[in-house]
């Protein structure tokens, strides 16, 4: 099950199907049958944590997405497939937990913090993008205001 809270009542239907639709996209459905996923929306979450999203599995069949709801709709969509990439990691027991010293990847500890070459937000960056654009496709919002392809700008 996937619960949304404290999103703009102006984008919550937008939200849940797309939330739905990159669960059911990524995600292996027994996993995803038994699991909840809560996507919140934390005021000044980039100002407490320094990003605008986030990821965390408490529990075994239990996800929390942390969304900062200051970004434009585009924004936030984009940043809610990238987090699901990583529900999906999490599902397939490539991620673990992060700890304060390190994360591990497939079994192999990282102590990196160079964001952009961790390997599971490597596969997140390059597949979050895709997946939103298959759901820009899929539900007709080429046409939105809000949708904007930057290739074509």
């Amino acid at each position: 099950m996937i619960f949304i809270e404290n999103c703009k009542e102006s984008h919550l239907d937008v939200v849940t199907e797309a939330s739905c639709f990159y669960a059911t996209e990524l995600c292996p459905k027994k996993s995803l049958e038994r699991s909840t996923i809560n996507i919140i929306f934390e005021d000044k979450l980039v100002d407490k944590e320094g990003y605008v999203g986030t990821c965390m599995k408490n529990g075994q069949y239990h996800y929390d997405i942390m969304i900062e709801p200051t970004m434009n709709l585009q924004s936030i969509l984009q940043t809610i497939a990238h987090e699901f990439v990583h529900v999906n990691q999490y599902m397939r027991r490539h991620l673990q937990n992060t700890y304060e010293s390190y994360s591990i990847w497939k079994g192999k500890k990282y102590s990196s913090n160079e964001y952009y070459f961790l390997p599971w937000e490597v596969e997140a960056n390059g597949i979050s993008v895709g997946l939103y654009e298959k759901f820009v496709d899929n539900f007709k919002y080429r046409d939105k205001d809000w949708y904007f392809d930057p290739l074509f700008i």
